[in-house]
């Protein structure tokens, strides 16, 4: 056993504290590294005691006997070095033996630790590079959909510019066609009407001829049946009763008008089987049926 008398310096610090770092210094050294070159502070450059053997456990490594003030060789360093080393080794093997796996299982931790942590920072830069691919990944993924809903959208708007365009022009067609065929139906409206006011006038044509003793040429009757009226005296009667009946059938009451001769002379049930008018024997083109009702 060792006792506090060899491990404690009264006033120093401890040595196997010392041993510790120094050891490990040489460790340094003997890798390869070469260290800076020292500065020496005046405050560590006290005598150590060199009367009693027992006073060398107390060698402090961080004092040395070089000036004060200077920079320290590096051979003078290494020298004094390798001397303090044989007096760690001189005061017993136990001793150097521990402070060496004690300084074994310090550098196996720091190696440990230092890949423990180089490990754990590698697999924190993988996963986040990998949440960084996963996020812009997802990113482009979705804005190449929206590019897609954009192109999708540019084309809906363009055949909708298109239908509208089509519309636009279908509309001004039926415009145009509304405006030609109210055009047209206000003509037919004007003719019509004159029509009519001419077959009215033509009515009170004939129902004057008829008064007057025309029967023949008015009323469109034979010429016995003319005589006959004329020599009875009724002609009026005969314009009121027989001179509205169709030419044709004589059943009927006239009201249709034959065109283009414009002779009011035959019924509705005649109209079609009458091709000629039975008046003037003109060809008819078309027809109009008048309502005698307002006579």
């Amino acid at each position: 056993m060792i006792s506090n008398r060899e491990m404690i310096d009264h006033g120093n610090i401890n040595v196997y504290g010392n041993e510790l770092k120094f050891d490990y210094g040489m460790n340094q050294m003997e890798n390869g590294v070469i260290p800076m070159p020292m500065y020496v502070p005046s405050e560590l450059t006290d005598a150590i005691s060199k009367k009693r053997s027992r006073d060398l456990c107390s060698f402090d490594p961080s004092v040395s006997s070089f000036p004060i003030g200077q920079f320290v060789n590096q051979n003078d360093m290494n020298t004094n070095m390798n001397n303090q080393k044989a007096i760690i080794t001189f005061l017993g093997q136990d001793i150097s033996m521990h402070i060496y796996e004690q300084q074994l299982e310090i550098d196996r931790f720091i190696s440990q630790h230092t890949e423990k942590m180089r490990s754990e920072i590698e697999a924190s830069r993988r996963r986040i590079t990998m949440r960084l691919l996963a996020v812009a990944d997802e990113g482009m993924k979705q804005l190449r959909s929206k590019e897609d809903e954009i192109v999708k959208i540019g084309r809906l708007n363009q055949a909708l510019e298109q239908k509208v365009k089509s519309l636009n022009v279908d509309n001004q067609i039926w415009q145009q066609m509304a405006q030609t065929n109210e055009a047209t139906a206000n003509v037919l409206r004007r003719n019509l009407q004159q029509l009519l006011t001419e077959i009215q006038q033509q009515q009170r044509n004939q129902l004057h001829a008829v008064k007057t003793g025309d029967v023949q040429s008015c009323c469109g009757s034979n010429e016995e049946d003319g005589r006959t009226l004329v020599g009875g005296g009724d002609v009026e009667a005969y314009c009121n009763n027989g001179g509205r009946w169709c030419r044709n059938c004589g059943k009927e009451e006239l009201c249709v008008l034959l065109l283009p001769c414009r002779h009011l002379c035959i019924c509705t049930v005649c109209e079609s089987s009458i091709n000629v008018c039975p008046i003037c024997k003109s060809t008819k083109n078309a027809t109009v049926h008048v309502n005698m009702n307002s006579f």
